[in-house]
């Protein structure tokens, strides 16, 4: 069981904001406008019962993940922000039957209303390996992509926010069985495009950093000549197409943050688009690659990731699926983490598939 390293989504509201040469392009907030569903709960496999103590203690459902779909639902309410921006937490703990790939989804009517919430599943025994898998609402819905092995695990979702908020939001969270390997799965068809703008130096699409110790950050790189692959790497991913991207994390050291090279390229979703599989292939016992979805920052602003892809791990496969907003611009960053033992320079390549949900 691959595990994740641990980025932490930001507290404020994300902006998908402009700043390339895509003027067909719309970009907007990261909330949508129309809700998934209206005022009734679906059918529920378990009713959240004790909000006031399951941000601390996960409340036992009672529920095994299998090969049907199940369904949790609850309320986070309408609270004060505490220091670190957390309106409420609701914890759940339930089985998974057989080592196996899940969707998990949380829909709400109202989950706009609030400036950021966020869902993640790991160990019930917790700890800072815990992690399998975490997604952040963007538009009308939050959804991820993990791989759970038997045995107790616990799911959290969070609202965040730097007020309270107008009113508490009830969601509905499923874990649909899944398969990973049909989730955009790696093809023969023509590289759609190839990386051609990293400089005799890998350093010019760079864009940004990211370190994890002592605690996650993304920052702009120092240099302003940075740019991301030029406009002719557009990927338009509209629902039910595939794009593929081609590239090479090169032979060079690390500036300063957790990873050697960096690739970014800009692309963009078509008008149907509100979900993206990002899956990258890299020759496997070699480079352990992750990858960063990342609204377009602002002049030299600091990058924020909407969601990732971070397992550790050198199997050559890194992929994840997430919300975005339809008809909008993003950065997909790749870096080749610095692990000791890897053979560097490594190609690699992106397949892209977008759905509209």
């Amino acid at each position: 069981m691959a595990l994740s390293r641990h980025p932490v989504f930001a507290l404020l509201l994300v902006a998908a904001c402009g700043g390339d040469d895509a003027s067909s392009v719309v970009d907007g907030s990261v909330h949508g406008d129309a809700p998934l569903w209206d005022a009734a709960l679906p059918d529920c496999d378990h009713t959240e019962v004790d909000d006031d103590a399951n941000d601390r203690d996960a409340e036992a459902t009672g529920l095994t993940a299998g090969d049907e779909p199940l369904t949790i639902c609850g309320q986070l309410d309408a609270r004060a922000p505490g220091g670190d921006g957390r309106v409420d937490v609701d914890r759940y703990t339930f089985s998974v039957a057989d080592e196996g790939d899940f969707l998990i989804r949380v829909d709400s009517a109202n989950g706009r209303d609030v400036a950021l919430l966020t869902a993640g599943v790991g160990l019930a025994a917790g700890g800072p390996e815990a992690d399998r898998g975490h997604g952040q609402w963007v538009g009308n819905h939050l959804v991820f992509f993990a791989s759970l092995e038997a045995g107790e695990l616990v799911v959290d979702v969070v609202a965040f926010d730097d007020a309270t908020p107008a009113e508490s939001i009830e969601y509905a969270l499923r874990l649909v069985p899944d398969d990973g390997a049909a989730r955009c799965p790696p093809g023969a068809e023509p590289t759609s495009y190839v990386e051609a703008a990293d400089g005799t130096g890998h350093r010019d699409n760079d864009m940004a950093t990211v370190v994890y110790d002592p605690a996650f950050a993304i920052s702009a790189t120092a240099s302003t000549t940075d740019a991301p692959e030029p406009s002719a790497s557009r990927a338009t991913v509209t629902a039910g197409m595939r794009y593929k991207l081609g590239g090479v994390a090169g032979d060079v050291t690390s500036p300063g943050d957790e990873y050697r090279d960096r690739d970014t390229y800009l692309i963009a979703t078509g008008a149907d688009t509100n979900e993206l599989t990002v899956r990258v292939v890299a020759p496997a016992g070699g480079a352990d690659l992750d990858f960063f979805v990342m609204p377009v920052a602002i002049e030299n602003a600091d990058p924020v990731s909407i969601w990732d892809g971070t397992q550790v791990g050198t199997t050559g496969i890194e992929v994840q699926t997430g919300a975005v907003l339809p008809s909008t611009s993003y950065w997909l960053w790749i870096g080749g983490y610095d692990d000791t033992g890897v053979v560097w320079p490594t190609s690699y390549v992106i397949y892209l598939c977008g759905e509209s949900y």
